[in-house]
C-alpha cells in the first residue's frame, strides 16, 4: 500500500473513534443545539442561513454553535481526552 493510503486510512480510523468517543455527548445536546452543529459543520452553512433556517438571529447562531462546543469539549474531556482537539 502506498503511504499517502496508509495515512487516508489511520486518519479515517482516527476520525472513526473521535465520533464514538463524541457521540454520546452530542446526543444530551438539545435539539437545536445538534440541528445548528449538523448544518454548519455537514453542510457548511454560514452562521446567517442557520439563523434564517432556525428562525433566530446570525449573533443567537453564535452563542448557540459556541455554547454547543464548549458542552462537547467538558464531556469529552471528563472522559480523560478531547477528540475535539484544542482548535475545535
Amino acid at each position: 500500500m502506498e503511504p499517502s493510503a496508509d495515512r487516508e486510512i489511520s486518519q479515517r480510523d482516527e476520525l472513526i473513534e473521535q465520533l464514538h468517543a463524541v457521540a454520546p455527548a452530542f446526543g444530551a445536546l438539545s435539539k437545536r443545539e445538534r440541528t445548528a452543529l449538523r448544518l454548519r459543520f455537514g453542510e457548511d452553512m454560514t452562521q446567517a442561513e442557520i439563523g434564517e433556517r432556525l428562525g433566530v438571529s446570525q449573533m443567537q447562531v453564535s452563542r448557540i454553535l459556541r455554547r454547543s462546543l464548549v458542552k462537547l469539549r467538558e464531556s469529552t474531556d471528563a472522559g480523560g481526552s478531547s477528540p475535539l482537539g484544542a482548535s475545535a
